[in-house]
């Protein structure tokens, strides 16, 4: 059996939070060195990274005083960014809830734009993809394209509603604006994944997905 690699997610102290606190041999913070931390504050002085950094500070500050949303939040964050163009990447499984995010954000008083996962009509015919339950003719989630669209908007900050797992991954490596993601999907849970996480949740997948290793067939 592979050794695991202990790291900061096996870590239950939570002592990086204060300076000064002891840390778990395997703590990466023991190994932060000088000049790392000199590197990092230099990046972190970068014009945009110091505004991201400014505004999720305030807003995260403000949601946990103010039990805001993670809408409200966003729309704080976006305010305090200097934001003035928002776009919008959402499926098309979610398509109403990305309209009302549009019309939500709009009453702010933000320009937004939008791009669906389906824009394009690409198939699994133009790319050869094997069919297997899909015919040729079935249209393709195209995040490249999304992340295209919002591009020659030149969006200020997009948002991300309920890409699939791993379309997500190609728009936020290929959108030139900063990306934060509104909600996962999550057909189960009612798009609220972190009910997935939750012991004590009666669905029970917590408890049945630590205890085994699961394999789905296409159904």
């Amino acid at each position: 059996m592979q050794k695991t690699k202990l790291s900061c997610i096996d870590c239950a102290l939570n002592n990086c939070e204060h300076r000064g606190e002891t840390h778990p041999t395997f703590c990466p913070t023991n190994n932060f060195k000088l000049e790392e931390h000199a590197q990092l504050i230099e990046r972190l002085e970068d014009e945009q990274n110091k505004r991201i950094i400014d505004s999720a500070a305030f807003s995260a500050h403000v949601g946990h005083r103010q039990k805001l949303s993670h809408l409200e939040e966003t729309v704080v964050f976006a305010q305090r960014y200097g934001a003035q163009k928002i776009g919008i990447a959402a499926c098309i499984s979610l398509a109403a809830e990305a309209r009302a995010a549009a019309k939500v954000f709009r009453a702010q008083g933000f320009e937004v734009v939008g791009a669906i996962c389906k824009a394009g009509c690409i198939t699994f015919g133009d790319l050869n993809v094997p069919e297997d339950e899909r015919g040729p003719d079935a249209v393709l989630c195209n995040p490249l394209y999304q992340a295209q669209l919002l591009n020659e908007e030149k969006t200020d900050l997009n948002v991300v509603i309920g890409l699939c797992t791993g379309h997500d991954a190609l728009f936020l490596k290929y959108a030139d604006a900063p990306c934060t993601v509104l909600t996962a999907k999550d057909f189960k849970f009612d798009h609220c994944s972190i009910r997935a996480l939750r012991e004590d949740d009666p669905s029970g997948d917590y408890e049945h997905l630590v205890s085994q290793k699961v394999h789905w067939d296409h159904a």
